[in-house]
């Protein structure tokens, strides 16, 4: 009975750890100065590369639709 109230109680501290960790994560990659398309596609890219880049994985994009995306 215990070990099984422990196992619950893991389980449910696990999803408010989760959301934190990927909010945290996601806003420290948006402060970082740097262009994400430009770190894909590397130093020598074309813009109309960074551009595809940016629209395929939606860089273009408030920040609240790229984190629910």
């Amino acid at each position: 009975m215990k070990l099984r109230d422990y196992i619950i109680r893991r389980i449910f501290l696990f999803i408010p750890v989760m959301f934190g960790l990927v909010t945290g994560t996601f806003f420290l990659a948006h402060v970082i100065p740097a262009d994400a398309a430009r770190a894909w596609a590397g130093p020598f890219a074309f813009q109309e590369q960074l551009e595809t880049i940016r629209i395929t994985y939606g860089l273009n994009d408030p920040l609240h639709i790229q984190y629910l995306n």
